[in-house]
């Protein structure tokens, strides 16, 4: 059965789009073209490392990746790539500053919010402060028991800006909340709990 094609990107949108600079450095480092995703794609399985490295670097992701970027095991589930990398989530995640929107909110009870990702950035910076403040240090767990709202993000950001974090969800019983908290093997845990409220957050 033939479909109709109901939308196509034009021109111009092809050959500025993020994947298409992507496949023209891929080419340049790979020495040879790749005239189509398909194409890509198998470069992308025949050599591995190459691919993952030029991913890591066009990402421009912040840490360190060490070397090599791929470590090889007995089968493909026991490949490892990046076995030396060290990074922080919460940094890469935090990248971008300005007015423009970070966290679009809009709850079940009506309520709207908005967090500029320089907002965001001065609340985890706040959030990440009080921790410390309390004794929290690398090695730490932190468990938060949160309902879905922008602050449950800046949380999260500001434990994993240099501590594990266990989100849980506030609808679960205390023993779940309980049995994930302990499925870490740090210690001591440090304990967040928030007001429930019926509420969707999404973030851009």
């Amino acid at each position: 059965m033939t479909g109709k094609l109901l939308w196509q990107p034009s021109q111009d949108t092809i050959e500025n789009h993020p994947m298409s600079a992507f496949a023209r450095q891929a080419e340049r480092e790979a020495g040879r073209s790749f005239g189509d995703y398909w194409a890509l794609h198998g470069w992308s399985v025949e050599d591995r490392a190459a691919f993952w490295d030029l991913v890591w670097r066009f990402s421009k992701i912040r840490g360190d990746k060490g070397e090599p970027a791929l470590a090889s095991g007995a089968t493909m589930r026991d490949d490892r790539f990046f076995p030396q990398a060290r990074l922080n989530f919460a940094e890469n995640l935090l990248a971008r500053t300005g007015p423009e929107d970070a966290i679009v909110f809009r709850g079940e009870d009506k309520v709207e919010r908005r967090l500029s990702w320089d907002e965001l950035h001065s609340l985890v910076a706040r959030l990440a402060k009080a921790m410390r403040a309390e004794g929290v240090r690398a090695g730490d767990r932190v468990a938060a028991m949160l309902p879905n709202m922008p602050e449950t993000v800046a949380i999260m950001l500001a434990a994993r800006s240099s501590l594990p974090a266990r989100p849980i969800s506030a609808s679960e019983a205390s023993s779940t909340a309980s049995a994930r908290s302990n499925q870490s093997s740090s210690s001591p845990v440090t304990a967040i709990t928030m007001p429930a409220r019926r509420s969707r957050s999404r973030t851009n």
